[in-house]
């Protein structure tokens, strides 16, 4: 990926690739590791939850701060099939803890 294209380039997460149940900082870097190969300044990404039974705090802050220290923008967190409420307030604390949320 050329990280001059346009912003509008989105970048599909599917987490079930690495499990149903999501725990743990290891898992979080290992899948961001596999997934996303080049500066993400230009793109935005889609957390796909298809699949996904739930995702511990843990395994979202590490995701998130993985995201952002491959330059992902505030904002520019999506996210897809997240039916869970309980995992959907864990993502939206750690969108906003680690400044990644979109702008008021």
């Amino acid at each position: 990926m050329d990280t001059n294209e346009s912003a509008n380039k989105m970048i599909n997460i599917v987490l079930v690739m690495a499990g149903k149940y999501l725990s743990g900082r290891s898992i979080a870097k290992e899948l961001v590791d596999n997934v996303v190969h080049d500066n993400l300044a230009a793109v935005a990404v889609e957390l796909d939850f298809e699949g996904v039974e739930t995702c511990s705090q843990s395994f979202l802050s590490e995701l998130i701060y993985r995201l952002k220290e491959k330059g992902l923008k505030p904002g520019s967190v999506h996210s897809s099939s997240l039916t869970n409420e309980t995992v959907a307030i864990r993502l939206k604390n750690e969108l906003k803890r680690l400044e990644m949320g979109p702008s008021a």
